[in-house]
């Protein structure tokens, strides 16, 4: 089974950030982080059922808050360390399962923490050079991730329901900056 975010479902959440008229691009790219950070939380459940003294995934999505929080340099560098072991948690999960469809979710839900944090890591670089892609691009792989991680679990019927939740709560993290920046 394979599951991949349509092109239209990219193309509704570049949409509604551009249609919100946040004209700052630190701001869309907060947002944007927020995002991925808040897709990998809610499947995070998945890893840590199956792997309960493994905190990788945890740790990355942390990683990713501080920099939402405390932009720096040396937050990025450590958003990108926490990706990588995020990346190998999800690698080592799938293959002690063998691949199997029942027991991919965790490795799925890893995935998303590793591109939460890949998010973080080049959240605000380069703004001006136009780079910044980077950060859209891993944002769309966490929110990815995390409806692969609901469609191999047991509540496999729900991956419609997370893509559904997660424009929902794009759009609500749009709206919650729109209003503090008023």
């Amino acid at each position: 089974m394979k599951y991949l975010l349509t092109e239209e479902f990219t193309a509704r959440l570049i949409k509604n950030l551009t249609v919100s008229r946040i004209d700052s691009e630190e701001l869309r790219q907060k947002i944007v982080l927020e995002f991925a950070i808040d897709c990998a939380e809610n499947v995070l459940h998945y890893y840590i059922e199956e792997h309960p003294r493994n905190d990788s995934p945890k740790h990355a999505i942390k990683a990713a808050k501080t920099v939402l929080n405390y932009n720096t340099e040396d937050g990025r560098e450590f958003a990108a360390h926490a990706a990588a072991y995020a990346s190998k948690a999800g690698k080592d999960s799938a293959e002690y399962f063998d691949y199997e469809d029942a027991h991919v979710a965790p490795a799925h839900a890893a995935f998303a923490a590793e591109f939460a944090a890949k998010t973080a890591y080049y959240y605000n670089q380069n703004i001006h050079d136009g780079t910044y892609a980077n950060s859209y691009s891993n944002a769309v792989l966490a929110a990815n991730y995390a409806c692969m991680a609901v469609d191999f679990s047991t509540d496999c019927a729900d991956k419609y329901k997370e893509q559904a939740r997660q424009e929902n709560k794009i759009i609500e993290i749009i709206n919650k900056y729109k209003v503090s920046s008023h």
